[in-house]
């Protein structure tokens, strides 16, 4: 019993850092909402139909659920919770932003990434700048979510490559500029 609740207080710990780091990982000019948060982490295909064809009590232990009734997953960084290839590009986004909200290292990736973005033609190009950011969040990333780290999201170029596909993430980035 002692063992399962340290567990669960680590998943605790975890998922408030995420929650707080993704929350501080918006720019001023942005407004950061509760809803945001839901879409990054929301579990449609678990809060379908199928959802109790689809889950298992390790899905259920790392969701939450929103004012709104949708599920919030948070095991989409657990090797059960993986999501769908076509969400990786979301998921990178997502862990930027957990990157540029880190209290020790995101207001100077967010001031990195604003000057990238702010003296390029409005094209992203996989810079030595971009290459550091990148690393830095995957770095963070991997500490926060050390079991089941996406391996698509392992390497600067793969994490990149789902960074270009981000609407969230291009968008963000034409702002900046």
């Amino acid at each position: 019993k002692e063992k399962r609740m340290a567990l669960f207080g680590e998943y605790v710990k975890r998922v408030a850092t995420v929650l707080e780091n993704y929350l501080n990982g918006f720019y001023r000019f942005e407004e950061p909402s509760i809803e945001s948060l839901y879409e990054g982490f929301a579990a449609h295909t678990l809060a379908g139909k199928k959802r109790k064809e689809e889950t298992n009590r390790t899905h259920l232990k790392y969701m939450l659920k929103s004012h709104k009734g949708d599920y919030i997953r948070f095991n989409c960084f657990t090797l059960p919770g993986r999501p769908g290839k076509t969400y990786y590009p979301g998921l990178a986004f997502i862990m930027l932003r957990i990157a540029l909200g880190d209290q020790n290292k995101g207001e100077d990736l967010k001031e990195k990434l604003k000057e990238i973005a702010s003296n390029t033609d409005g094209n992203i190009y996989l810079s030595a700048g971009i290459k550091r950011i990148i690393e830095r969040a995957i770095e963070i990333n991997s500490r926060i979510f050390s079991e089941g780290f996406p391996d698509e999201c392992g390497t600067i170029e793969s994490f990149y490559n789902l960074l270009e596909k981000s609407e969230g993430f291009m968008g963000l980035f034409e702002r900046l500029r």
